[in-house]
């Protein structure tokens, strides 16, 4: 049996939205879609991944741990439900544990083949369950996304990926009071992934995703964060993963820090863009 590589951490940090717009993070499970399709007697897989992550910027040390339990319709499509449990420092500098959203995914891998040029289309569908206490306190009722992904070899070891995701947030009003203030909701966000992954070796994948995403947020009030805004977001998620066994994988990955950020004249390019968070990924399939 050979298990699907990864999982999106399928979190809405309501907190992080009231700082400056989210990360066009990159979703991992959608990242890997094209690994070959599942083999395996039984229709009910799982997988853990814990990924310790470490900020280059501040030097906070947390991890981004999550899970996913799916039921294969067939080997190439799958219905399942994951979701995201985090650690990060706490005031008195001990690890605090938090439950992440959880969502439900329908995935269809490979819908369209070009039988020429290798062209495969790659269909995945979810909707965000709001588990974390930030989500349920900002109201928020789902995040309804939708990931088409194309991916075109180039070379026998190399293929170009190209992947669309709209993303429709709802709450059940258009901004809250949080911790730091007012903040207005997004309403709908686009996110575009691009860049080209290497197979090094049979066992051996070297992801480099440039990710650009595009966020309109509600109207709320004149001094809330984000109020009617149009943001940008550029980010670059390299990650290279070793497929130790059927049921064991590793990884580094890094995550950027946002390369635009608003200024008086505008958008501009952050001179921090350089800081980000390294990670070691650790996943466990069954």
């Amino acid at each position: 049996m050979r298990l699907f590589w990864g999982i999106f951490l399928g979190s809405l940090s309501l907190n992080a939205l009231a700082q400056r717009p989210r990360h066009a993070m990159p979703d991992v499970s959608v990242l890997r879609s094209q690994s070959p399709a599942i083999t395996t007697p039984s229709p009910i897989t799982g997988l853990l991944e814990i990924r310790p992550t470490l900020g280059t910027r501040k030097g906070n040390i947390g991890t981004e741990n999550s899970y996913e339990l799916s039921w294969w319709v067939n080997p190439r499509e799958r219905l399942s439900f994951g979701g995201g449990i985090f650690t990060a420092p706490g005031a008195d500098k001990s690890q605090s544990l938090s439950m992440g959203d959880g969502f439900l995914r329908y995935q269809w891998r490979e819908f369209k083949r070009n039988e020429v040029t290798g062209l495969t289309a790659t269909a995945d569908a979810r909707a965000n369950l709001p588990l974390s206490r930030a989500s349920r306190e900002a109201g928020l009722i789902t995040a309804i996304r939708s990931t088409f992904t194309l991916a075109m070899p180039i070379t026998p070891s190399t293929r170009f990926e190209f992947r669309e995701t709209p993303i429709i947030y709802i709450f059940k009003a258009p901004g809250h009071e949080g911790s730091s203030g007012s903040v207005a909701h997004p309403i709908i966000e686009n996110r575009i992934s691009l860049g080209p992954v290497f197979t090094l070796s049979p066992t051996l994948t070297l992801s480099t995703p440039l990710n650009f995403s595009l966020t309109k947020y509600r109207n709320y009030s004149a001094g809330a964060s984000h109020n009617k805004e149009l943001l940008p977001d550029l980010a670059f998620n390299p990650e290279l993963d070793w497929q130790a066994n059927t049921h064991l994988y590793l990884g580094l990955a890094y995550r950027t820090e946002a390369f635009i950020i608003r200024d008086q004249i505008g958008m501009v390019l952050n001179n921090t863009a350089g800081n980000g968070s390294f990670q070691f990924v650790l996943g466990l399939s069954f």
